[in-house]
C-alpha cells in the first residue's frame, strides 16, 4: 500500500506523452483563436514564427512561444488553416531553421492558404553575404562584421587570435551551424523553390522596405543584432500567388 501511494506521488508521465498532451492542448486553444481571427478581420494576414514580435491585425503563429494570443503552428506540417483565405503571409528568420522537406512544405502550405493574387514575404539569411565575407574579407563592413560575430558568438575561437587575425572562415562555418540553422539560401535557390511551388513575380526587397504597405517596416531582427549587420546578412523576397 505504501509503495502504491509513493508511486502515485512521484510518478511522472513519459516525456513523449507530456509533449503530445501539450501539442493537443495548444492545437485546441489555437482553433478558437483562428476562428475568431477569420471571423473578425476582412483583410487576413498571417505571420509564421512570430516569437515575441506580435503584429497587430495579424494572425501570429509560432512553434514554441506559448502566449495565449499566439496560434500553435509547425511550419513543417500541414497548416490548420483553410484554402485561399489569406491576403498576406510574412515570415522573418524562420525559413533557415527548416530542413529542405519542411521548407518545401511551408511554401506549399503558404501557396494553398493564400488567396489568388495574395502576397508572401520571407526574410532569411543570405548565402551570398557569406560568400562575400569569404571573397572580400578586407572590406570595411565585412571586417566589422567578422570582428563582432567572432567575439560574440565564437569567443573560444576568437580568443586565440589577435584582432587583426580574425578569419572569415570561422564566422562562416559558425553561421551555417549555429542557432539551429538548417539551410542558408541565396536569392537564386530561394527563387527556384518558390517557382516550383507556383509563386510568381518573385523579387528581392531591402530589409524593412516594401512597395506593399502591409509589409513595409516589418522586419525586427535588427532589434536582436545591429541594424547594419541585419541589413548585411538578410535576404528579403516577395512573391505573388
Amino acid at each position: 500500500m505504501i509503495k502504491r501511494v509513493l508511486r502515485k506521488l512521484y510518478y511522472k508521465p513519459p516525456v513523449y506523452f507530456v509533449k503530445h498532451f501539450e501539442v493537443r492542448h495548444l492545437q485546441t486553444k489555437s482553433k478558437s483563436i483562428i476562428k475568431n481571427y477569420l471571423n473578425n478581420n476582412a483583410v487576413k494576414k498571417l505571420q509564421i514564427g512570430c516569437g515575441s514580435n506580435m503584429l497587430g491585425g495579424w494572425l501570429n503563429t509560432d512553434l514554441f512561444y506559448k502566449k495565449d494570443e499566439i496560434v500553435y503552428l509547425d511550419a513543417g506540417r500541414i497548416f490548420p488553416l483553410p484554402d485561399e483565405t489569406f491576403d498576406y503571409i510574412y515570415s522573418e528568420h524562420i525559413f533557415e531553421h527548416l530542413n529542405f522537406k519542411q521548407g518545401l512544405n511551408m511554401l506549399h502550405e503558404c501557396y494553398r492558404i493564400l488567396k489568388p493574387g495574395g502576397y508572401l514575404r520571407l526574410a532569411t539569411p543570405d548565402m551570398d553575404f557569406l560568400m562575400a565575407l569569404h571573397n572580400d574579407p578586407k572590406k570595411s563592413i565585412h571586417q566589422e562584421y567578422i570582428k563582432w560575430s567572432a567575439n560574440r558568438f565564437i569567443p573560444d575561437i576568437s580568443n586565440n587570435f589577435e584582432e587583426n587575425e580574425y578569419l572569415s572562415a570561422f564566422v562562416i562555418n559558425n553561421f551555417f551551424r549555429d542557432w539551429g540553422h538548417q539551410i542558408i539560401y541565396n536569392f537564386e535557390s530561394l527563387k527556384l523553390i518558390l517557382k516550383k511551388t507556383g509563386f510568381l513575380n518573385i523579387i528581392k526587397q531591402e530589409v524593412g522596405k516594401s512597395n506593399i504597405e502591409e509589409f513595409d517596416k516589418l522586419e525586427k531582427h535588427g532589434e536582436i543584432i545591429p541594424d547594419e549587420f541585419n541589413e548585411l546578412e538578410t535576404l528579403v523576397v516577395e512573391a505573388v500567388k
